[in-house]
């Protein structure tokens, strides 16, 4: 098994997919060989035989997570209804699950190019489970994408209340303000407060280099994006 993930994470799916096919004649009752080696498939673009993976994972402790790669599989497969049916007939636990649900449905919307569809969902969302982060911040990046800037910072600045660590909240306004020009020393601060909490952040550094592009400090620019 841990040859099998160690050859997932290295995209060397031929030989991850036949270690944990020999682990699963060890261990046939484990859902986690099933929900990788689907993983794999669907990398390789084999739906059909992610598919018979994921149906095979019975388990309570990763059926959910199952239910949700189905969706994903499905969406890839060009099945976008049928994907979207399919995540709206999962039944949630929790609230976890539903924002879990809910995320996937708008990532393949978002990935349909269904973005006011995405925000019609995301919309709902937010009335079903108010001040989420993670709907929150979901929002933020379809409205940013929609042009909708009011509503784009005012999700971005609830989120930082919510959260006042959470670097990407500061770095998504901060970008699309720089992004749209508009108030640029704001945005350099904000993106700056990213920078801080995470510094080794690849779309943050690069975030901090478009803002001095905007601002006309073409030197940090360039160091910032070689970075």
């Amino acid at each position: 098994f841990s040859a099998g993930s160690l050859y997932l994470q290295e995209q060397r799916y031929q030989l991850a997919a036949e270690m944990l096919e020999r682990y699963l004649k060890l261990e046939p009752n484990d859902d986690r060989a099933r929900l990788y080696l689907a993983r794999i498939a669907r990398q390789e673009a084999r739906y059909q035989l992610a598919l018979e993976w994921l149906s095979g994972v019975f388990g309570d402790q990763l059926r959910f997570e199952a239910q949700l790669e189905k969706g994903r599989v499905m969406f890839d497969q060009g099945q976008l209804d049928d994907a979207l049916n399919h995540l709206a007939r999962i039944v949630p636990r929790s609230s976890a699950e539903q924002v879990q649900i809910y995320l996937t449905e708008e990532q393949i919307l978002r990935a349909a190019e269904r973005i006011e569809q995405a925000l019609t969902l995301l919309n709902a969302a937010l009335i079903d489970i108010p001040d989420n982060p993670d709907l929150l911040y979901a929002r933020g990046l379809v409205t940013a994408k929609l042009k909708q800037l009011v509503q784009h910072e005012r999700d971005m600045r609830r989120l930082i209340e919510l959260q006042p660590d959470n670097a990407h909240a500061y770095n998504a306004l901060g970008y699309t303000l720089a992004d749209e020009s508009v108030r640029l020393d704001e945005a350099l601060v904000l993106i700056k407060k990213a920078v801080k909490l995470r510094p080794k952040d690849p779309f943050i550094l690069d975030s901090l280099g478009w803002v001095h592009y905007r601002l006309g400090n073409y030197a940090l620019a360039v160091d910032n994006l070689r970075k």
